[in-house]
């Protein structure tokens, strides 16, 4: 298609921004089990080939940590918009790469997605970073600088 050199890169971006956002969920997971005995099975979340991953560690998560309900809709929404663009985006939304006009809305779509998924990121960074500071961890150690 002649439009791909416009699609992929964002797909790219959205992927990359998602895999940020697991890594960081990751890492908190790993600092709530190290720090507070939670007992989440970060081993089974973690490295199962699930493709549910980055959900499953939202909910255990969720269930060890009191999100609140604007937290808690950022991340589902990132969640949503990750499932759709690395499962869906290219089966269900291939017409929409035909014409012009569907081609600017998908467009138009994929930034916004990139830009949920990268707020959820970011948020995740922040709760990590938070955690360290108040348990004395070195965050060069554990955090990926993001530069999208």
């Amino acid at each position: 298609m002649k439009y791909n050199n416009q699609i992929y890169p964002l797909v790219g971006q959205a992927v990359h921004m998602s895999q940020m956002l697991e890594l960081n969920l990751s890492v908190l997971t790993f600092i709530i089990n190290h720090h507070f005995h939670a007992h989440i099975d970060a081993e089974k979340l973690l490295y199962q080939s699930d493709k549910k991953t980055l959900g499953t560690l939202l909910r255990k998560l969720n269930h060890h940590c009191d999100l609140d309900n604007l937290s808690n809709s950022i991340y589902e929404d990132a969640l949503k918009r990750r499932n759709h663009i690395v499962h869906s985006l290219f089966k269900h939304d291939s017409r929409a790469l035909m014409g012009k006009e569907a081609f600017d809305k998908t467009v138009s779509k994929l930034k916004e997605d990139i830009r949920i998924i990268a707020k959820a990121s970011g948020m995740a960074e922040q709760v990590v970073k938070y955690f360290c500071t108040q348990l004395n961890i070195n965050t060069k150690d554990i955090i990926i600088p993001q530069n999208i």
